[in-house]
């Protein structure tokens, strides 16, 4: 993908008109006698913060084909390219030039007649823009998300401008750094003045920075002025180095969002020390606490309830972390999960990511476990009832590291209802499996980190008294009875209003209709039965019992199929895989 910059550019037109502040990165072949000859004039002049040794090494490499490119383009064109009209100003820029793509998002500062601008006597800034150039082939997304990254930088020092005259020192301090470097030495290459503005100018160095960001984490968290923060980041490019064949556009990320229920539980990708030692310092307290107690056994109500947060603060929060990588969505692990390996799973010994299981877990193999996921399998057809509760714990770390690691995928099961004479184009009797009634409920006890660490199981099989977390004892309660019925009872019709003729009469001529708590169930449930409703959204839904749920499906499985896929809210982080 073409994700990385090519260069950021910061351009202002100003009352004297338009020029070209800085760029970086610029041509690095500075001549010995330039180097020689202004050392000792640099540390007389008042803007001077240290000698060419004190600068800061970068440890990035750049590619002289590529840095060639842009710098192949004179100043003065880029400048007059890129200080648009105020006209322009507050939208966003892009152009392409051969196969260069120039993005930024200028800004209006003032207007004529307005603040600094009413004297005659100095240079003042009425528009800038901060440009970045990508590669011509760069995605619509990617172009995109380099525009929102102008845009904020652009914000912040507009603000600064306008409290504290930032911008304006700091380009008066550009200025007259190439004003002095083009009087004194007119033959050399116009990028050396670039080398000492960036040891002058800490606007310079944070440009410096944010393209060294975007190059190598794909992350900013930047304080321009050391006052406005900016924080953004490159979802394509955080993903792309968690795992080298992952493609996740934002658009994905606002998908699974858009899917997002309560009852998702968030995995993180790394050691919680670690994802919050990766946060900006100002980050959100909340932030922190969600972090904290996040457990992939919690579902997002009930981390809510933990946290002492609203659900939708925790849905924003949970967006934030799907768009910076720390975490990802799954469905809370339990005994009646079904996993799959995933296709686009690496299933090389030699691969990088067998060598990092094998540091992890010593005692088996990932190649061994990932045949065992060659079929769907639950979770509670893997459990070993003579296995120690290490053993246990064990198996459930290894099951979480593969979920990091988008090595398996969780299939849930949905149901269709499908009767002889609808000739059903979409579905196709013979490819579903049958229903069965397999009695899998929810651990009511939800276990803590502590315990995860300490060995004990965190996965059992659970007792009949056993309930989904988020089903109160009323809901749980048995419906009304009614008498029993036969396939004419006209009630019947209208609690089934959502089925067609043809299938209102396949459901009556069910054994099962006879039973009025078996038929008042099924109508009142027979709206999910359209292959768009896996059984845990309908029982968070209607907060009814697996065990109930189950046993209904087989009671009706003359005309209920089911079949498994993988839920639409996790299925977008495997979808553009091709590892």
């Amino acid at each position: 993908m073409d994700i990385n910059p090519l260069a950021v550019i910061l351009v202002e037109n100003g009352s004297k008109g338009d020029r070209l502040l800085f760029r970086f990165p610029y041509d690095t072949q500075v001549t010995p006698s330039y180097s020689k000859r202004t050392r000792t004039k640099q540390l007389q002049t008042p803007y001077s913060q240290g000698s060419a040794e004190d600068m800061p090494k970068t440890n990035i490499a750049y590619s002289s084909t590529i840095s060639g490119s842009v710098h192949s383009f004179p100043s003065k064109v880029l400048s007059n390219l890129f200080a648009v009209k105020s006209e322009l100003c507050g939208k966003k820029f892009e152009i392409k030039i051969n196969d260069i793509r120039f993005v930024g998002h200028p800004l209006l500062v003032y207007h004529q007649g307005e603040g600094k601008c009413s004297s005659s006597n100095q240079e003042s800034i009425l528009s800038f823009n901060v440009v970045f150039a990508l590669k011509a082939s760069a995605s619509h997304a990617v172009v995109d998300c380099y525009h929102e990254v102008s845009k904020r930088i652009a914000a912040a020092l507009w603000h600064e401008e306008r409290r504290v005259a930032y911008l304006s020192a700091e380009a008066k301090l550009m200025t007259s750094t190439q004003d002095d470097v083009s009087s004194e030495l007119p033959d050399d290459p116009l990028d050396v003045p670039y080398h000492l503005i960036l040891q002058r100018s800490q606007l310079a160095r944070d440009l410096r920075r944010v393209y060294e960001d975007l190059q190598t984490s794909g992350k900013i968290h930047l304080r321009i002025n050391q006052w406005i923060l900016v924080s953004c980041c490159l979802p394509q490019k955080i993903y792309n180095l968690l795992d080298p064949g992952l493609v996740i556009e934002p658009a994905d990320i606002h998908a699974c969002m858009e899917a997002l229920r309560p009852y998702h539980a968030i995995l993180l990708l790394g050691d919680k020390e670690k994802v919050i030692n990766n946060l900006p310092l100002d980050s959100s307290p909340a932030l922190k606490r969600l972090i904290n107690l996040a457990n992939p056994l919690k579902s997002l109500q009930t981390l809510a309830a933990d946290a002492d947060l609203t659900l939708s603060h925790v849905f924003q929060l949970v967006g934030h972390m799907l768009y910076f990588g720390h975490a990802t969505i799954i469905y809370p692990l339990c005994d009646s999960n079904v996993y799959v390996l995933a296709g686009s799973a690496n299933t090389s010994p030699q691969s990088k990511l067998a060598d990092a299981f094998s540091e992890t877990f010593s005692s088996t193999c990932l190649i061994q476990i990932m045949s065992e996921f060659s079929v769907p399998v639950s979770l509670s057809q893997r459990r070993n009832p003579l296995a120690t509760p290490e053993q246990e714990s064990e198996e459930i770390q290894i099951i979480i590291w593969m979920l990091q690691h988008h090595l398996l995928i969780q299939l849930h099961t949905y149901v269709q209802i499908v009767v002889d004479d609808m000739h059903p184009r979409l579905f196709n009797r013979g490819s579903f499996r049958s229903a069965k009634t397999t009695r899998v409920t929810f651990a009511s006890r939800q276990s803590t980190p502590d315990e995860l660490n300490a060995g004990s199981s965190l996965i059992r099989m659970p007792s009949d008294s056993d309930m989904a977390s988020v089903v109160s004892d009323e809901a749980l309660s048995s419906p009304p009875s009614h008498k029993s019925i036969n396939s004419k009872a006209p009630w019947s019709n209208i609690h089934l209003a959502s089925l067609s003729n043809a299938e209102r009469e396949a459901v009556l001529q069910v054994d099962a209709a006879a039973n009025s708590e078996d038929m008042d169930l099924f109508a009142r449930l027979c709206k999910y039965f359209r292959g768009k409703h896996h059984l845990e959204e309908i029982m968070y839904l209607e907060n009814v019992r697996r065990s109930n749920l189950l046993h209904l499906i087989d009671k009706f499985r003359t005309i209920l199929v089911t079949f498994e896929h993988e839920d639409s809210a996790c299925s977008v982080f495997y979808k553009n895989s091709t590892t």
